[in-house]
């Protein structure tokens, strides 16, 4: 994390606020706009006793960025879990724009799996979700999805300053938001003893999607399979 995500909060560039406010108006009006992957958000196992695994959050956990959900984070997660051994099936949901809240209202699709894995944050940055409500958010999530003997895990929030789709200043905004959200889950992973799992990979535009926002298949893979390692750990 660089100093400047450190040291300042992201009123810090209230003096380019006008501009910040303009150039969000223009991302929001220029990007692409790509659909949620097509596809059953359920990848089963042959085996009876497999982990499962729900998956909740944004645009990501629906696959936008693919045109098939197997091709999304979800299934590189399985996929790499079951190449290395670990019989697993899962279930993706969510919806594309959804803040921790949102996804706080659906309803469960399997009650109480083997591990509760949480991918948020793009959205509640952008639309400024206090610290205050983000953490009551976290808690009600897991109290809502997770059951007693689950293995709560968190992906980190991403770093909106490196999305290519973001000019200057509004990129270095986000990122201060962003940044202060995932402190915020860092300190309350290490508080409920829930996992939080930091991949360190580049926002690459090799990588990225043509709306410069998602993954593209190459990402989702690389970010999968980064995810299943961690996953494998776990006590």
């Amino acid at each position: 994390m660089s100093f400047l995500k450190r040291s300042l909060a992201p009123w810090a560039l209230a003096p380019l606020l006008p501009l910040i406010l303009w150039q969000g108006k223009q991302v929001r009006r220029n990007t692409v706009r790509l659909p949620e992957a097509m596809g059953e958000p359920h990848f089963p196992a042959t085996d009876d006793n497999a982990l499962s695994l729900l998956h909740l959050g944004e645009s990501t956990v629906t696959g936008v960025g693919v045109r098939h959900i197997r091709d999304g984070l979800t299934a590189n997660i399985i996929n790499s879990l079951q190449r290395d051994g670990v019989a697993a099936c899962a279930w993706a949901q969510g919806h594309n724009g959804a803040t921790v809240a949102e996804i706080n209202a659906l309803a469960p699709t399997i009650i109480h799996p083997d591990i509760l894995l949480v991918t948020l944050g793009v959205n509640d940055t952008v639309r400024m979700t206090s610290n205050k409500d983000w953490r009551q958010q976290l808690k009600l999530c897991v109290a809502r999805f997770a059951g007693p003997d689950t293995h709560v895990c968190f992906t980190q929030v991403p770093d909106m300053a490196a999305f290519p789709a973001l000019p200057t200043p509004l990129n270095q905004f986000l990122g201060l938001r962003a940044s202060k959200l995932h402190r915020t889950l860092k300190s309350l992973c290490l508080q409920k003893k829930w996992h939080l799992l930091e991949v360190d990979l580049p926002v690459a535009e090799h990588w990225m999607a043509k709306d410069g926002y998602h993954p593209n298949a190459e990402g989702y893979r690389v970010w999968g399979e980064s995810i299943a390692r961690q996953l494998k750990q776990l006590p």
